[in-house]
């Protein structure tokens, strides 16, 4: 199990990479939810290959901090993130913005009294590195920024990335990336094992992404592979 995550009991949204114990490296997203409109959402990969948390209703109301791209890829650059700043970065750096420049945008959430951290991951084709970036509300009210790059990982070993530390009931953000040891074999026990990871009463799905495929996780429902 991945304990660092598990350990968390309200991790809001997770962004998380490294390799399985057989050397697959992942790229992965997850989310759960304290109300009963944030749990109402499922992922769902468009024709054009982004994946979009939507409401589980056609009718639902559109909320931009809980349906958005939590997944989008543009040219070699593959991003994931919790909010409407995922596509923008992405195309930002798809079209070769710096990538200190692109980061730089991106703000904390307006839903006080928490103001959720902003998270991303994203990493370039052939590159060795993985990027994490936040950016948290702090106590005299400007936005704090961080970005992060994470080297080459050996087998069994990863980073992870969420946005609250503390409880359902005691919501506290945190974004700070922290180092993890991944118990998976392979890519699908590795699925199994960030879904086991979610507290499974606010869980609603995740994603993840490793050089062959993207696996959608939701539920009983069969997961989504291409």
């Amino acid at each position: 199990m991945l304990d660092a995550l598990a350990a968390r009991p309200y991790p809001g949204r997770a962004c998380l990479a490294g390799r399985a114990g057989d050397g697959t490296p992942f790229w992965a997203y997850a989310l759960t939810g304290r109300t009963t409109a944030s749990r109402a959402r499922i992922l769902v990969e468009s024709p054009h290959g982004d994946v979009e948390v939507r409401d589980v209703r056609d009718d639902g109301e559109p909320d931009a901090l809980r349906h958005y791209v939590a997944l989008a890829r543009r040219g070699d650059w593959l991003l994931v993130g919790n909010g409407d700043h995922v596509v923008p970065l992405c195309n930002d750096l798809a079209a070769g913005t710096d990538i200190g420049d692109a980061f730089a945008v991106p703000t904390f959430e307006p839903d006080p009294p928490i103001y959720t951290p902003r998270i991303w991951l994203g990493v370039r084709t052939g590159s060795d590195a993985t990027y994490l970036g936040w950016a948290r509300r702090a106590a005299d009210g400007h936005a704090h920024r961080g970005l992060v790059s994470a080297a080459e990982f050996d087998p069994g070993f990863g980073v992870l990335l969420t946005t609250y530390e503390g409880s359902a009931v005691d919501v506290r953000t945190s974004a700070a990336p922290m180092d993890i040891r991944v118990k998976a074999h392979d890519i699908g026990a590795l699925e199994r094992e960030l879904w086991d990871a979610l507290p499974a009463d606010l869980r609603v799905g995740g994603l993840v992404v490793s050089p062959k495929r993207l696996r959608l996780l939701s539920g009983p429902a069969q997961p989504t592979a291409t």
